[in-house]
């Protein structure tokens, strides 16, 4: 239907949750028209000279000027590899649909994986053979929320 009166609420036309409303705006001055509102490649981005972003303060660059400043041979520190995998970490690629028991060696509860496809993390809450249900070796892992 058409939602042409303009002085009515949204609510008059009975619209309920999974209805989907197209709007045409015919206002030539809107901001919407020609996709100003959708498409960035129409906004002016700001940009900044290198000697303007020098003489500003607080910047990274200026941290590291004040630091060079104070110890000539001050240097940043590494990123942190806190997000690697630690020693007990294990990362399943095998794509084979046969798992006997060497598929599962060197796999224990309670160590950290990476499931494949997908990229998730988790934690191996169960490794062997499952009574009743497919055969093979299974490796249980409830997927980490983070």
């Amino acid at each position: 239907m058409e939602l042409s009166d303009d002085s009515k609420m949204l609510g008059y036309y009975s619209v309920t949750s999974g209805m989907e409303i197209y709007v045409i705006d015919l206002d030539p001055f809107s901001l919407s028209r020609g996709g100003g509102l959708t498409d960035t490649s129409l906004i002016e981005k700001y940009k900044m000279t290198d000697e303007e972003y020098d003489t500003r303060k607080g910047t990274l660059r200026d941290f590291i000027r004040t630091k060079k400043q104070e110890d000539p041979k001050y240097k940043l520190a590494k990123p942190s590899q806190s997000h690697k995998p630690t020693n007990n970490f294990v990362a399943m690629t095998d794509t084979t649909d046969e798992y006997d028991e060497a598929s599962v060696q060197g796999i224990a509860t309670s160590m950290r994986c990476l499931v494949n496809p997908g990229s998730r993390r988790g934690t191996v809450k169960f490794v062997g053979q499952v009574e009743n249900w497919k055969p093979g070796y299974w490796v249980r892992l409830p997927i980490d929320p983070c």
